[in-house]
């Protein structure tokens, strides 16, 4: 004789509903986050950076500093681009465009 231990969820219920509540707060004020990083990000380092190396770069000054600065935007974008790809995998998942596994 084989006994199975079941128990049976209610997807309604009040608990479930909270942690979902819960989860997708969670969700927003991360990107929320993501979003001021990005808006940082690019007022501090990627606009001044830009005018500065392009001053540079016609001045012919393509030293250490050039060279550093751009780095630093190069990452800096990356940064960007992949703070907003998870900003926009999150949003699709918030509204159920996207599977919780992808």
């Amino acid at each position: 004789m084989s006994s199975t231990f079941r128990v049976n969820f209610a997807p309604n219920a009040p608990l479930f509903q909270w942690i979902d509540r819960t989860v997708n707060r969670v969700h927003v004020l991360a990107g929320s986050l993501a979003l001021l990083c990005i808006a940082l990000n690019g007022l501090v380092i990627l606009v001044p950076g830009a005018p500065v190396l392009a001053l540079w770069a016609q001045a012919g000054r393509f030293g250490g500093w050039f060279y550093g600065v751009q780095a630093l935007e190069l990452v800096a974008g990356a940064v960007n681009l992949v703070l907003m790809g998870r900003n926009l995998r999150d949003g699709l998942r918030l509204t159920g465009r996207l599977g919780r596994s992808a």
